[in-house]
C-alpha cells in the first residue's frame, strides 16, 4: 500500500469501487448504492437529512466518513433501515436492493489487499507506512566517473603552510585585529573555507603541477586568480561540479587574499608606476607602449582581491545563463505549502505508539518520530536558517510565554548579526505552541543532557555515544532530508531530498503567491534577509503566476 495513493474514506472508496466494475453496469450500480447510502446509511452516522441534499453535499459526507468508521457500516445499516421501514418511509423491497447494493461493495472493500493497511492508516493509534524502500544513502549514490580524490592531506602539509594557517585562523577568529577590517568569521565559515583551500592545493599539487615540490605549497597560491579561475573551469568541466562549489572556492580565495594582503601590505621600497615615470622623467626618457602595457592604471589598480571579486562576479552572471541553473533544480523539487502540510499530517500519524499489526513500537522509535514531526513543522511555518535550529536552546533563545513560544536571537546567535550589530525578536505561529509543549514537556525531557537544546542526536546502533549531543549541519541535513523523502515518497511516490534551506523557498514562493503585500518584509525579517533577498533568491513563482495579479490592472480593487 502507498499511503494517499489509496482510500481512505469511503468517497475515494467509491470512485475506486466505480473502476473495478464493468463499463455496462458503473452508472447504475455507482447510483444505487450512494442512494443506500444516503436513505439507509448515512444518518446512523450523524449526518443530517439536509447536509444529504444535493449530490455535491452528500459527496462532502462521503469524504468525512473514514474506512475504519465503515466497517459497522452492516450493522448501522439495519438499525436505519429497519427504523425507516417500521415508520412507513420505505419498502421492504427496496431495502432488500439497497442491502444487496451495500454488501457487495463491503465485500468488494474486504478483498483488496490494501484494505487492512488502509483501516490502520484511518487509526491514530497505529501509523500508516514508514518505511518507503527508498534511503538517502541510496538516492545520493551516482555512476562513478573514475574520480581520484586529489584533496591535500593533513600529512602533506609542509612546515610553512602550517604556519600560515594557523596565522590565517588567528587573524579570522581573534575578536580585535588590527589590520582586520571586518568582524571575525564564526569558526563553521572558517571550517568551510580552509576544505576548500586544502582541495585547491591538492588539485595544485596532484593535477596542475605534479611533482611541485612541497615547500613551494603556500597559501599565496590561493590569491592568484588566473590559478583559481584554472581550478574552478577544471572542477566545473572535468568533474562537472556545480556553480555552488565554483562559488565557494572563489569565496575560499578572497577569504585567503584579504588576510594576505592585510598580511603583507605594500612597502615604500617598492617601485609604482608613479615613481617609475617620474624616475623617466628625470633622466629625460619617454615612457614606451612596453612600459604602459606593464605597468598602466589598468594593470597596477588591479588588487588581488579586486581580481577575485570580479571573478566573482562574472561567476554570477555566467551561472544565471546557465539552462540548468540551480534555481531550475530547486524548482523541480519544491513542494506546495498544501503539499507540506499533507507531510505534516503523516509525520504526525507517524508518532502513534502502535504500528501496522498492532505491534507496539520502541519508546526510542516513537521518540525519533516526535522529533521528526516537530523539526519539519518548525520548519514548515518558522523558515528559520538551520544553524538557528540547531543552536535553539530552551530558556535561552526559545522562551516559552503565557501566549506562546518567543525566538530571541542576538548579534552572535544568526548569520547577519555579526555584520549589522543587530538582535533579532519574533513570536512563533501559535500552531506550534501545543507541538513544542509536547515535545519538550514530555519528549525532551527524557534524554538528559548538560545542555537545554531544542534537537538533539539520537545516535544510532553503531555510534550510541551521540545520544543526546548537539545535531551537526551535516547531521540536521541528513535528518531532514531523509524524513523528507520518506514522506514524499510514501504520499506523492516520488521521493524528494527536502533540505532546511528549500523550506525558506516553500515560505516566500507561498507568501509571495498568496499572501498579502503587508507581510513581505515581516516575513523577510523572520527569516533573517533584506527584502530584495527574499525576491531574488527565495521567490520561485513562476513568470505566469508572477504577473496574475496585473490581470484586469485597470480595474478598481474592491473594498
Amino acid at each position: 500500500m502507498v499511503f494517499g495513493k489509496v482510500p481512505t474514506t469511503i468517497a475515494m472508496a467509491i470512485e475506486w469501487y466505480g473502476q473495478s466494475l464493468p463499463d455496462a453496469k458503473r452508472t447504475r450500480e455507482l447510483s444505487n448504492l450512494k442512494s443506500a447510502l444516503k436513505r439507509c446509511l448515512l444518518t446512523g452516522y450523524g449526518f443530517e437529512l439536509d447536509e444529504l441534499s444535493s449530490k455535491a453535499r452528500l459527496q462532502e459526507c462521503l469524504s468525512r466518513l473514514s474506512l475504519r468508521e465503515f466497517r459497522k457500516a452492516k450493522v448501522v445499516f439495519q438499525e436505519v433501515a429497519t427504523a425507516r421501514q417500521s415508520a412507513g418511509e420505505i419498502c421492504a423491497s427496496t431495502v432488500f436492493n439497497y442491502k444487496s447494493n451495500l454488501y457487495r461493495f463491503v465485500k468488494w472493500l474486504q478483498q483488496q489487499d490494501w484494505y487492512e493497511e488502509a483501516l490502520a492508516s484511518c487509526n491514530p493509534e497505529i501509523t500508516p507506512t514508514i518505511y518507503s524502500g527508498h534511503s538517502l544513502n541510496q538516492s545520493q549514490k551516482v555512476k562513478p566517473r573514475n574520480i581520484v580524490p586529489y584533496s591535500l592531506k593533513e600529512e602533506e602539509y609542509p612546515e610553512r603552510l602550517k604556519q600560515q594557517l594557523v596565522a590565517l585562523q588567528e587573524f579570522w577568529t581573534l575578536s580585535f585585529h588590527p589590520r582586520r577590517r571586518q568582524p571575525p568569521l564564526r569558526p563553521a565559515s572558517i571550517k568551510t573555507y580552509l576544505l576548500r583551500i586544502k582541495m585547491f592545493l591538492g588539485w595544485v599539487k596532484n593535477v596542475y603541477r605534479q611533482g611541485i615540490e612541497p615547500n613551494e605549497l603556500n597559501l599565496e597560491l590561493s590569491t592568484q586568480v588566473e590559478l583559481v579561475e584554472e581550478f574552478v573551469n577544471w572542477g566545473l568541466g572535468l568533474r562537472e561540479n556545480s556553480y555552488t562549489w565554483a562559488f565557494q572556492v572563489v569565496k575560499a580565495a578572497i577569504f585567503v587574499t584579504k588576510w594576505w594582503e592585510a598580511s603583507h601590505p605594500p612597502t615604500l621600497s617598492e617601485p609604482t608606476p608613479e615613481r617609475l615615470l617620474a624616475t623617466l622623467e628625470f633622466l629625460g626618457l619617454k615612457p614606451t607602449a612596453k612600459f604602459f602595457e606593464q605597468y598602466g592604471p589598468s594593470r597596477s589598480a588591479t588588487s588581488r582581491l579586486d581580481a577575485l571579486q570580479a571573478y566573482q562576479r562574472s561567476l554570477q552572471r555566467i551561472e544565471k545563463k546557465q539552462p540548468n541553473s540551480r534555481r531550475t533544480l530547486h524548482a523541480e523539487k519544491l513542494l506546495t505549502f498544501s503539499e507540506c502540510l499533507q507531510v505534516l499530517e503523516y509525520l504526525e500519524k507517524c508518532c502513534a505508539n502502535r504500528r501496522i499489526g498492532s505491534i507496539l513500537r520502541s519508546e526510542a522509535e516513537v521518540f525519533k518520530s516526535v522529533q521528526r514531526y516537530t523539526l519539519i513543522k518548525l520548519l514548515v511555518f518558522c523558515p528559520i536558517r538551520q544553524r538557528e535550529i540547531r543552536e535553539l536552546e530552551l530558556g535561552r533563545t526559545l522562551k516559552r510565554e503565557e501566549f506562546g513560544y518567543v525566538i530571541r536571537l542576538s548579534p552572535s546567535d544568526h548569520k547577519t548579526g555579526s555584520a549589522t550589530g543587530l538582535s533579532r525578536e519574533f513570536l512563533l505561529p501559535e500552531v506550534l505552541t501545543a507541538t513544542l509543549d509536547e515535545w519538550l514537556n514530555v519528549w525532551r525531557v527524557r534524554v538528559i543532557t548538560n545542555h537545554q537544546l531544542v534537537f538533539i542526536s539520537l545516535g544510532s546502533k553503531r555510534h550510541s555515544e551521540l545520544i543526546g549531543q548537539p545535531l551537526s549541519e551535516n547531521a540536521l541535513c541528513s535528518l531532514v532530508k531523509t524524513t523528507m523523502r520518506r514522506a514524499t515518497n510514501v504520499l506523492f511516490g516520488t521521493p524528494l531530498s527536502i533540505t532546511p534551506h528549500d523550506f525558506r523557498r516553500i515560505a516566500i514562493t507561498h507568501q509571495r503567491k498568496f499572501g498579502s503585500p503587508e507581510q513581505n518584509e515581516a516575513l523577510a525579517a523572520l527569516m533573517g534577509h533584506s527584502l530584495r533577498e527574499a525576491d531574488e533568491i527565495y521567490n520561485y513563482m513562476t513568470p505566469i503566476e508572477k504577473t496574475k495579479k496585473a490581470l484586469n490592472w485597470w480595474q478598481p480593487s474592491p473594498d
